[in-house]
């Protein structure tokens, strides 16, 4: 039996690391991963601390800050 047939398991998506936090044009920025760091979010909060948001590609930041101005 070849190794190839054998299932991976399936990676582990819960964020349990907080990698940065850092301000973002008048909002908060949280940066988290995973344990093993497969998996990356970016969640946007207000200054009050409200989530407005979250995105597993970095690149969608900028519309979820123009969506809540």
């Amino acid at each position: 039996m070849s190794a190839n047939h054998i299932p991976a398991p399936p990676p582990e998506l819960a964020q349990t690391r907080v990698v940065d936090v850092f301000p973002l044009h008048g909002f908060t920025c949280a940066h988290t991963s995973n344990d093993d760091g497969t998996a990356h979010w970016w969640h946007l909060f207000t200054t009050a601390g409200r989530s407005i948001g979250a995105t597993n590609h970095p690149e969608l930041i900028g519309s979820l800050l123009q969506q809540n101005r």
